[in-house]
This record gives C-alpha cells, structure tokens and sequence, in this order.
C-alpha cells in the first residue's frame, strides 16, 4: 500500500501542514475537524465570525494554496458557509 494515500497519512499530513502554516491558531477558530470522506481529505472549521474566516481565507489560507497550487488552481477547494441556528457542545464530565 502507498502510505502517501493512505487516508490516516494523508490527515495527519494537512494537520502538521496546517499548523506550520499557521504559526499558531488562527483568531476567531473555534473547532477543526479533519477526517476524509468517500477517500477524500475534508477539513471543516468553526468560527467566531464569518468576517474572521474570510480574513483567514484572504490573508493566510489563500495565498498559502497559491503558493503550492498557483494561483488559479483546477480543483479548488470547496467553500461552504453557514448561518448556525442552535449548535450543541459536549460538556466535559468532572
């Protein structure tokens, strides 16, 4: 088995890019979630605000995708927002 498409490789992989990137989490991140789906790499996040993610987006994810992909890239990576309505959060058990 190639272990660079290994789906385990391939997440843990985004994750240490993602945090190289980053220097440090980005303001306004709440959650990330990063995990594959029908064998392709998903990463979902939660923010504070949608104005904290599209300053993410302009200022660090963009140009970062540019540098690596160009910077019109075929296959760009889907984009979904939502306006959340009622969110659950699992308390921690004392």
């Amino acid at each position: 088995m190639d272990r660079g498409r290994h789906p385990a490789v391939r997440v843990d992989r985004a994750v240490r890019r993602g945090a190289r990137a980053a220097g440090r989490e980005p303001d306004g991140l709440e959650a990330r979630y990063v995990g594959t789906a029908s064998g392709t790499l998903r990463v979902v996040t939660s923010w504070e605000s949608k104005a904290h993610a599209d300053r993410f987006f302009a200022e660090k994810l963009g140009p970062a995708l540019a540098k690596v992909l160009g910077p019109e890239p075929a296959g760009a990576p889907e984009v979904i927002g939502i306006d959340v309505v009622r969110s659950y959060v699992r308390e921690p058990v004392a």
